[in-house]
């Protein structure tokens, strides 16, 4: 017995249509997409670790906010703006996670 084609039409030489492949795609990207929300968006151990990074983020803005009480006029040292960064990375890299 033959298995059946994909396509009845479709002989051996023949290129996929466009509606074809972009259907391959969009499948692709829905796999990937399931991939990310189940071992990533949804497991336990990613949403501890998102956690531990807001209350680590609260804790960073208490020094930082604490820091420039004590020195008033003085420019904040470049690891408070680096710290700020990671967390912005670490939040802006989930949040598209999510968003998509």
């Amino acid at each position: 017995q033959v298995p059946a084609m994909a396509s009845s039409t479709m002989e051996f030489d023949e290129k996929p249509t466009m509606r074809e492949t972009v259907h391959e795609a969009m499948s692709a990207v829905q796999k990937w997409q399931r991939l990310v929300k189940v071992n990533i968006l949804e497991n336990r151990y990613c949403d501890a670790a998102i956690t531990l990074a807001i209350l680590a983020n609260a804790i960073s803005m208490g020094i930082q906010s604490n820091w420039m009480v004590t020195h008033l006029g003085l420019l904040a040292p470049m690891e408070f703006d680096v710290v700020e960064l990671c967390f912005a990375i670490v939040f802006t890299i989930e949040l598209s996670l999510r968003a998509f």
